[in-house]
């Protein structure tokens, strides 16, 4: 979990306020890194308590993270976070140990970053995490290309289900699980379909592939999807969840929203790890 003016997915949450990587494409540093002010890293023996509110409120010059190292790898490079297909390497640690990663940004910098649109701000706070990786894990790592499995997100037969909105107004959308565990609904009140797209990312059912959006759809929506998680990823076949109590991700999408996934391959930026330490002390 990242918390800061920019709410983060957490699977913690019973309310879950979802954020979306900036693109589909790593983020490369172009100079010299901007850095936290200062920073803590405490490695965590339990999991921070579930937060049925959502993320709690931060002041702009803070960044709270509770994460794995190969997630904090992936959102200072933009990647996805979920699936050791585009983090490559590393040792077993850097997905079993925990850590709270408390940060402070420089007042002057915060204050030029709250000037900034919100997607040149996140990319601010991202550089910092490299930064952050490189001074206290001694971090290297190199950028490869590679052929990996993809959905293609696409129209379904007909025409799409989903609401126009006026404009986008809600570029995170909410998921929120339902008292039984297992189903969830996503709300969005105006939403594109390339965040929608990276939304659905996000989700285990998807296996960690690259979606990529191909409806030719474009302005903003409103969405509504139920659906019931299954454990199994990576199936696109629209079917019933596996006590048939309600639609998969992947029904779902098609039957109330009138989209599609179909399997495909594609080239995806990944990041490879050189080098890595546990992080030095505070």
């Amino acid at each position: 979990m990242r918390l800061n003016t920019i709410p983060l997915f957490c699977a913690c949450l019973t309310t879950l306020c979802v954020s979306l990587p900036l693109s589909a494409q790593a983020l490369h540093p172009t100079g010299p890194l901007p850095s936290f002010e200062v920073a803590t890293v405490k490695p965590m023996e339990e999991p921070p308590p579930p937060r049925n509110s959502g993320p709690p409120p931060l002041p702009h010059d803070q960044v709270l993270m509770y994460v794995n190292t190969r997630m904090l790898i992936a959102f200072a490079y933009n990647v996805q976070a979920f699936t050791k297909s585009e983090v490559v390497g590393g040792p077993e640690w850097i997905d079993s140990q925990i850590y709270e990663i408390h940060a402070k940004i420089n007042g002057t910098m915060s204050d030029a970053m709250q000037q900034m649109p919100a997607k040149q701000r996140q990319e601010q706070t991202d550089l910092m995490e490299q930064s952050l990786l490189a001074d206290r894990f001694k971090l290297h790592v190199h950028f490869e290309t590679r052929e990996l499995p993809e959905f293609a997100l696409v129209v379904a037969k007909g025409s799409p289900k989903m609401l126009p909105s006026a404009a986008p107004s809600d570029t995170y959308g909410r998921m929120t699980q339902n008292p039984d565990g297992q189903s969830w609904e996503f709300k969005a009140k105006g939403i594109s379909v390339q965040n929608l797209a990276l939304f659905l990312q996000m989700q285990q059912e998807i296996g960690g592939r690259v979606i990529v959006d191909q409806t030719g759809l474009t302005g903003a929506y409103g969405v509504k999807m139920d659906w019931e998680r299954d454990n199994g990823a990576g199936a696109p076949e629209a079917t019933t969840s596996p006590n048939e109590t309600a639609p998969s991700l992947f029904t779902a999408l098609q039957e109330q929203l009138g989209l599609k996934l179909v399997e495909t391959k594609g080239p995806v930026e990944v990041i490879v790890i050189d080098h890595i330490d546990r992080p030095s002390p505070n």
